[in-house]
């Protein structure tokens, strides 16, 4: 079962939006293991395909506002985003990187939860998950990382929301 659906879990839930981002850069490993040390329940962060294929850890189309860079993620690979600094040393990770690190954490005897919210209906990709959509890319990393049951989506796109439903109908979504 979907931890998220769990009637048990304290109510309200703390979940540290991108990470601790007052505290620390935004959509970044440290952001979200700093949540965790501040006692959230999960993180609710933001979702992208780069160029070369991967899923990225990222809010905006550009790396602009938040990482030394220029330039929109979609027409850079993952290689070329890594040059960048997303703020006291911390890179632009890939969700899996997200969920290798945040794996092992767990709040009040609970697994630590993710709200991956989906930034665009993406289809575009170079190589990783080939010519798959941003949903089924996601789905595809979350099902081999194994935290179906640690996972909600969320976005404010509609067919988002409607898309992950074909890849992964079994884990919680909301339309934001």
């Amino acid at each position: 079962m979907n931890y998220w659906l769990n009637s048990s879990l304290p109510k309200p839930l703390v979940i540290g939006h991108r990470g601790a981002k007052a505290h620390y850069p935004e959509n970044t490993i440290g952001a979200m293991r700093l949540a965790h040390a501040q006692g959230a329940h999960g993180v609710e962060f933001d979702v992208r395909l780069c160029k070369s294929g991967e899923v990225i850890v990222i809010h905006d189309l550009a790396l602009d506002r938040t990482t030394n860079g220029t330039g929109n993620v979609c027409d850079l690979t993952l290689d070329q985003i890594r040059q960048f600094d997303a703020g006291q040393g911390e890179r632009v990770p890939t969700l899996a990187e997200v969920f290798e690190a945040l794996r092992d954490t767990s709040t009040a005897g609970l697994p630590f939860l993710f709200n991956v919210e989906l930034k665009s209906n993406e289809s575009q990709a170079d190589g990783g998950y080939g010519e798959l959509s941003l949903e089924a890319a996601v789905a595809a990393v979350v099902r081999e990382c194994g935290m179906e049951n640690r996972v909600v989506y969320s976005s404010f796109n509609a067919n988002a929301i409607r898309e992950i439903l074909k890849y992964a109908p079994d884990v919680p979504r909301g339309f934001l």
